[in-house]
């Protein structure tokens, strides 16, 4: 009996779900991981895990390249840099959310807009997934560390639903996200073209 693709589908929206869960709650909780005197370098090592992890769940159904991990970690190194110099006692999840949302988000959708048919729904997709799941994410691990979790429990348990929230989010979309060539929507070839 052969798997329907809409099986296949949600399966691999469960792998999306699953790697994003894991990858924040390790990178959320290496903060005892000391890569250098700088807290701020310490945060690229995490940014670099979930894009890797992320990495190997799409590079199953997409030509990415492996650029994907580097750019998904400098990209979240400036959003974890900037939430923190947002925040008074420590990083704003909101402002994280956002910046990483736009910076990660945009990466992503020029990695895969001209293999994928409505690449730009990716882009939507990931900001509000990346809004929400810091925000509330960030939200549950400080409201963790209130309740006197200690540092790193509330890192872990913010870790785990950023990365859930994140995943499950984005994952309504990536579902539904297909290997082809993109609709002529508007670009500089089909300008030229026009223009003729």
């Amino acid at each position: 009996m052969d798997a329907t693709p809409r099986t296949v589908g949600w399966k691999y929206g469960a792998m999306w779900v699953l790697a994003n869960t894991a990858a924040w709650a390790l990178a959320m909780s290496a903060g005892w991981l000391d890569f250098s005197n700088s807290y701020y370098v310490s945060l690229l090592p995490g940014g670099l895990l979930i894009g890797l992890a992320q990495w190997l769940v799409l590079s199953r159904r997409f030509a990415i390249s492996g650029w994907w991990i580097a750019g998904f970690g400098a990209g979240w190194y400036v959003s974890l840099v900037f939430g923190w110099r947002s925040g008074f006692f420590g990083p704003l999840p909101i402002v994280v959310g956002l910046a990483g949302g736009i910076i990660v988000g945009v990466q992503q959708w020029l990695a895969i807009r001209r293999q994928v048919v409505h690449a730009a729904r990716w882009f939507y997709a990931f900001f509000g997934s990346s809004l929400i799941g810091c925000w509330l994410g960030g939200g549950i691990g400080y409201r963790a560390y209130d309740q006197s979790t200690g540092e790193n429990a509330a890192f872990l348990i913010g870790g785990l639903c950023v990365g859930a929230l994140t995943g499950l989010l984005s994952s309504l979309v990536l579902v539904r996200l297909r290997p082809g060539q993109p609709t002529a929507a508007f670009s500089a070839e089909r300008a030229v073209t026009i223009l003729r």
